[in-house]
C-alpha cells in the first residue's frame, strides 16, 4: 500500500465518523484536534477525534464504545483508557484512531490549541476555545528539564557498555536524540513545540537538522550493530556535544540562561574518556 491509498483510507474513515456524528442523537459534535486539526498533519497522520455527547446520555454512549468502533470499520485493535474518557482504535490498514468522548457542557472548560469541526449539531463550535499556548515559564521548565534530566543519567551508558546491554543502549541513545535534542532543536523554530509528542517532533524540525539527528543515529546503530565500545563512546560524545550547543541554541531561544557551565562540560566529556568500558578481551 503507498501513502496516497493510505491517505484514501484515512480520508475514508473521517467520513465515516463523520456519518455515524450525523446518525447518532446523542451526538451533539464532532471535532478534529492534534496535526489534523492544525495543519501540521502528514500522509500517515493520525486521527484525533472528539465526540460531544449529551451529559445524560454519556455514561450510555460510552458503554457502547466497541459497538461504535465496529461500525467504522474493522477493528484489529482496541485498549479504552477510562481516565481520558477515550477508546484507541487500530483498524484494517494499520489506521489510528483516538476518540475522546466528552459531555456537552464540560467542552468549554479548558482552551485547545487547534480544533477543525465536522460536525455541529448544537452550537459546539461557538463554544469550543482554542489559542491555549506554553506560557514562558512552561517553556523554561520543559527546556531545563529536557537537558539537566538526561544528564542526571550521566552514567548510564557506561553501565549499558559494560554489561553488554546493547539493545537497552540503542534505546536509551536514541531517547536522548528524539526527546531531548530533537525538542532543543524544535524550540528553536516555534517555542509552542515543547507541547508537542516526540514522535511528531522530529518531522518538524529543517532538513539540517534533520540531518543531524539522522547521523546522530547511524552513529549509535552502527556501534550496536558491531558491538563495538570504542565506536559506542565515539556516538555518545557526539550526542552529547550536540546535547551541549542545541541546549545552548534553545536556551538562547527561550530568553533564559543556560543551566551548565564550560567547565562542567568539560568535566563531564573527559569523565566518559575516563571511565567508559574498554573492548572486551
Amino acid at each position: 500500500m503507498g501513502g496516497a491509498e493510505y491517505l484514501a483510507l484515512r480520508d475514508d474513515l473521517v467520513d465515516r465518523l463523520i456519518t455515524l456524528a450525523q446518525s447518532d442523537e446523542r451526538i451533539v459534535g464532532l471535532w478534529l484536534q492534534g496535526s489534523l486539526a492544525d495543519g501540521t498533519d502528514d500522509t500517515y497522520s493520525d486521527i484525533d477525534a472528539y465526540i460531544a455527547v449529551q451529559d445524560d446520555l454519556f455514561g450510555n454512549f460510552r458503554a457502547e464504545r466497541s459497538r461504535l468502533g465496529g461500525a467504522l470499520g474493522t477493528v484489529l485493535v482496541e485498549m479504552d483508557n477510562p481516565a481520558l474518557n477515550a477508546t484507541h482504535f487500530v483498524f484494517g490498514g494499520l489506521l489510528k484512531l483516538d476518540l475522546f468522548m466528552e459531555r456537552y457542557s464540560s467542552i468549554d472548560q479548558h482552551t485547545r490549541p487547534a480544533v477543525k469541526v465536522l460536525y455541529d449539531g448544537r452550537d459546539v463550535g461557538q463554544r469550543l476555545r482554542t489559542g491555549g499556548t506554553a506560557s514562558p515559564d512552561e517553556v523554561r521548565q520543559r527546556i531545563e528539564m529536557a537537558l539537566l534530566g538526561t544528564l542526571q543519567g550521566a552514567a548510564w551508558p557506561l553501565r549499558l557498555v559494560g554489561r553488554d546491554q546493547w539493545a537497552t543502549l540503542v534505546f536509551a541513545e536514541m531517547f536522548v536524540i528524539i526527546d531531548t535534542i530533537a525538542l532543543l532543536m524544535a524550540v528553536q523554530i516555534d517555542l509552542q513545540f515543547v507541547r508537542r509528542n516526540r514522535f511528531s517532533l522530529p518531522r518538524l524540525l529543517s532538513r539540517d537538522q534533520r540531518a543531524v539527528i539522522n547521523s546522530l543515529t547511524a552513529g549509535v546503530l552502527r556501534a550496536a550493530i558491531e558491538r563495538r565500545a570504542r565506536l559506542a563512546l565515539e556516538a555518545h560524545l557526539r550526542i552529547l556535544d550536540e546535547l551541549f550547543e542545541q541546549g545552548r541554541r534553545g536556551c538562547d531561544a527561550a530568553s533564559m540562561p543556560y543551566p551548565l557551565s564550560e567547565e562542567a562540560e568539560a568535566q563531564l566529556r573527559q569523565a566518559y574518556l575516563d571511565q567508559w568500558p574498554t573492548e572486551p578481551g
